[in-house]
């Protein structure tokens, strides 16, 4: 299983660590997991088309995505969203917005 670190920076900005990662021509699953110290939940993954990935799985905790593997060279991005959990008001918490790339080179 490919796994993904998402964390959120000093400066607020969310990173997905890696930001490149580089999938085999073989099917696997995809998780992109909270940082130990993350103060946010997962709310949307954007962009993976189908196929060869199937529809992300989004749990407050974490994403999952199934890769089919395809033998041919690939290059996709994709946008991650997450809502901090800070404040009181949930109306109030902030989005931010990571990105990425998988790629099967």
């Amino acid at each position: 299983m490919a796994k993904v670190k998402v964390s959120i920076d000093a400066n607020g900005k969310v990173v997905c660590d890696p930001s490149d990662l580089v999938v085999s021509s073989q099917p696997e699953t995809i998780e992109w997991y909270k940082d130990a110290n993350a103060k946010f939940e997962f709310k949307d993954h954007q962009n993976l088309p189908k196929p060869p990935f199937e529809p992300p799985k989004i749990t407050p905790d974490q994403v999952k995505v199934d890769y089919l593997g395809q033998v041919q060279d690939g290059n996709w991005q994709y946008k991650i969203r997450v809502k901090e959990l800070k404040g009181d008001d949930d109306d109030e918490r902030p989005f931010g917005d990571g990105s990425g790339t998988i790629r099967n080179h």
